[in-house]
């Protein structure tokens, strides 16, 4: 069966081809946010453009219920779904067929701060080193989408990671940025 991936990364690409799927990916431009203040703010523009009467500002992304289904989320699973569900809508809305659109978010939580992505490989490494030795969260929110219609979302899922090494120490870790290998020193 396909289905459409509306992400760009080679991650949940493999994984879902390792499953059998036929994987088309469709990656559009979605503004993300970063912050819960963002998202926050998202969230208050959209429930200002829907109560309006100017159906010029009505955003072509978001409808009535996703803004009712977002505004159960708080803090950093905030940011998570908002972002998963706006790709996925991004994606869904060129989509002329009933091919499921896929997409899905992740976000690390390191204390009360969400990590972004990284920028380059030297901001990689500076992050690597943040989390090195300390409990972080990871958060992952996934949607799944026929012709703009949501069919289903997970609530963000956390997974506490807590560290087995103190420090980049003995052999220099590896991280991936982009599709370049970047060694933590």
């Amino acid at each position: 069966m396909k289905i459409i991936l509306a992400s760009g990364s080679p991650r949940r690409y493999d994984l879902l081809k390792q499953m059998g799927w036929d994987v088309e990916v469709r990656s559009l431009p979605f503004s993300e946010v970063e912050t819960v203040n963002e998202a926050t703010e998202q969230l208050i523009q959209l429930r200002k453009n829907f109560l309006s009467a100017d159906s010029t500002q009505q955003d072509i992304t978001f409808c009535e219920k996703d803004l009712v289904l977002l505004s159960q989320y708080r803090d950093a699973d905030l940011v998570c779904a908002y972002n998963a569900l706006g790709k996925g809508k991004a994606a869904a809305a060129v989509t002329r067929t009933w091919t499921p659109v896929i997409a899905a978010d992740t976000i690390v939580v390191l204390g009360n701060i969400i990590l972004g992505k990284p920028t380059d490989p030297d901001n990689a490494k500076d992050m690597l080193r943040q989390l090195s030795g300390n409990v972080h969260e990871v958060k992952t929110a996934s949607v799944s989408l026929r012709k703009k219609e949501l069919t289903g979302m997970s609530a963000p899922a956390s997974r506490w990671t807590r560290p087995a090494h103190t420090a980049f120490r003995a052999k220099a870790p590896r991280w991936w940025h982009g599709s370049k290998a970047v060694t933590i020193m």
